[in-house]
């Protein structure tokens, strides 16, 4: 399988066991890092996990902690001022999604996980809800 990138919903629906998509995103990511070449998440993605678990645990070293074990099976993509600039001239009406697209075509991904496919519009990357991916990949078995 190749290159893998996990959108910021994707993670915390992984992370929050009564979420809807709980079960679809854990087999996604699951799925995602035991088949995949890499998978990829942004810095993105941590800034918004990180606020999300600050709020349910109130402690930035419990977040650190708790994030340093999350990603640690994950490779990070980059962002930087041209990433950045590209998301704010773009056709993307989510700003956080353009820098997370920007960012993962620049580590050249091949494929993004989101629940949320109608964000990426106007992606040049394939795009795939976990269901998708799932099945997609469960098919190629």
């Amino acid at each position: 399988m190749r290159n893998v990138f996990l959108d910021a919903n994707v993670i915390i629906d992984w992370l929050v066991k009564d979420a809807e998509n709980h079960v679809n995103c854990s087999e996604a990511v699951e799925m995602a890092l035991s088949k995949s070449r890499n998978t990829w998440v942004s810095p993105t993605t941590i800034a918004i996990t990180s606020y999300f678990l600050y709020n349910q645990f109130g402690s930035e070293k419990k977040v650190k902690s708790i994030s340093e074990s999350i990603y640690a099976p994950f490779k990070i993509t980059t962002e930087n001022e041209v990433i950045v600039r590209q998301s704010l001239h773009s056709k993307f009406n989510d700003l956080e999604d353009a820098i997370q697209y920007f960012s993962a075509l620049n580590s050249k991904i091949d494929v993004i996980i989101t629940q949320n496919i109608q964000d990426y519009h106007w992606s040049e990357i394939a795009v795939l809800t976990p269901e998708m991916f799932c099945q997609y990949y469960t098919f190629q078995k």
